[in-house]
């Protein structure tokens, strides 16, 4: 994924209201589990306002998390203490 990201910058699809374009940014991912990305992504929508949406992939051992935010007509940020506090417990578990 973080490959992919390096070169993807947009990408089109279909959803509830048609055809859209969607431009992909990266972000700087928190320090957490074994390795961590994060990217965002914005597209248009007919009544003018910005569909925002931020993901954060995590890996933790042999465990994926992904977490997500979803905004319209603002930037989106998910708590990144929530996500400190997720992987920690994630990790914990495969320690039990």
């Amino acid at each position: 994924m973080r490959t992919a990201l390096k070169t993807c910058k947009s990408y089109t699809g279909e959803g509830y209201v048609g055809e859209f374009t969607a431009e992909v940014t990266v972000q700087d991912a928190p320090r957490v589990g074994d390795d961590a990305l994060s990217f965002r992504t914005a597209s248009p929508m007919g009544d003018g306002r910005v569909m925002h949406r931020e993901y954060v992939v995590v890996i933790t051992g042999n465990a994926v998390a992904k977490f997500s935010k979803l905004e319209a007509g603002r930037a989106a940020e998910f708590p990144r203490t929530l996500i400190e506090r997720q992987v920690d417990r994630l990790t914990a578990a495969q320690r039990a």
